[in-house]
């Protein structure tokens, strides 16, 4: 079942998931001039892993960039009334939310 990440209603805030066995901390902050959410992971040691990443809608966020040390499953946004075109400022954990499937879901879906 894929994991929602928590969201707090804050324009900048960071949290600790634990995904798949390992402790992460994200970073998620609101660009007041671009009108969009970005979102940082760092490890337990808080070296960063993927810095600025644009939260868009039903698009695999960290796919692209092999290599990294990020969680090997799939970050999306969606929302379950599946209205939304982009993620607005108070969007996230009211109308959308950041999900997490793991590798093993990934691959049951395909």
């Amino acid at each position: 079942m894929p994991k929602t990440i928590p969201w707090a209603v804050f324009p900048a805030f960071s949290n600790e998931v634990t995904l798949e066995g390992v402790v992460y901390r994200f970073t998620f902050v609101w660009n007041y001039r671009g009108q969009y959410w970005t979102m940082s992971i760092y490890d337990r040691d808080d070296v960063a892993l993927l810095v600025g990443v644009k939260l868009v809608m039903r698009f695999s966020l960290t796919k692209h960039y092999p290599g990294r040390a990020v969680p090997p499953g799939v970050f999306m946004v969606s929302d379950p009334k599946q209205v939304l075109d982009r993620v607005e400022d108070g969007d996230m954990g009211a109308n959308t939310e950041l999900v997490y499937f793991t590798e093993d879901e990934v691959e049951a879906a395909t």
